[in-house]
């Protein structure tokens, strides 16, 4: 990535190379990968908010459900090679900086399955602040068996672990089983969310969840809204 220089109050530089684009302003740096159409760092308050770069995601590990009824649905996701996609650019990555100085990064890539593909259409916006406008819009085609997920994938550093939510609590919930939960302000940490279920299951789901907060000590981390 291109070296960043220092932005001054209220400025957001843009810089970019053949690989990557760097945003900096007041407070944050931001390197977006241009063939990933994903951000490999960001940078806010001078801490690194990601471990790993972002990386788009239909894979999960298959529970006690999934293998259940003949197994068939975990042996169609690995037959599929869900845990394997191939990435296809449609459209290159494109930015630019807006009239009000706001910075926008546009992108189409395909991953491909085995006997299909999910088109995503990647849009982000980079505002003044620091915050970011994220819109991925999946277009699953061809021969797929029910997806165990679709998103991005985030991997976040260990101190954040302090978890704040408004949604469905305080226990874990799903859309079958939320109806002794009730919506409003939760606060738990990430290790109260794992459940010691005697065979493999989901872990810390919360449905109706308005905004996400994962915060180290002193508040310091990432808060997500819907």
């Amino acid at each position: 990535a291109p070296a960043a220089r220092s932005a001054a109050k209220g400025e957001v530089i843009r810089e970019e190379d053949d690989w990557s684009v760097t945003v900096t302003g007041r407070g944050f740096r931001y390197v977006y990968n241009k063939e990933t159409a994903c951000f490999d760092s960001l940078v806010r308050r001078g801490r690194e908010l990601l471990t790993r770069p972002m990386q788009m995601n239909i894979w999960r590990a298959p529970t006690d459900n999934d293998k259940g009824f003949g197994n068939w649905i975990a042996k169609d996701w690995k037959n599929q090679q869900l845990d394997n996609l191939r990435d296809s650019i449609i459209s290159p990555s494109t930015t630019e900086t807006l009239p009000n100085g706001n910075t926008k990064a546009h992108a189409i890539i395909a991953y491909c399955t085995t006997e299909g593909n999910i088109t995503t259409e990647y849009e982000y916006t980079i505002l003044m602040d620091g915050s970011i406008d994220f819109h991925a819009t999946y277009q699953p085609q061809g021969n797929l068996p029910p997806l165990p997920c679709i998103g991005t994938t985030f991997v976040l550093p260990k101190e954040l672990r302090q978890l704040t939510y408004f949604g469905r609590g305080p226990w874990d919930n799903y859309p079958d089983r939320h109806a002794s939960t009730t919506i409003n302000l939760w606060k738990s940490t990430v290790d109260e969310q794992y459940v010691h279920y005697p065979r493999p299951q989901d872990s810390g789901n919360h449905d109706d969840v308005v905004f996400v907060e994962l915060t180290n000590n002193k508040h310091h981390g990432w808060r997500i809204e819907c």
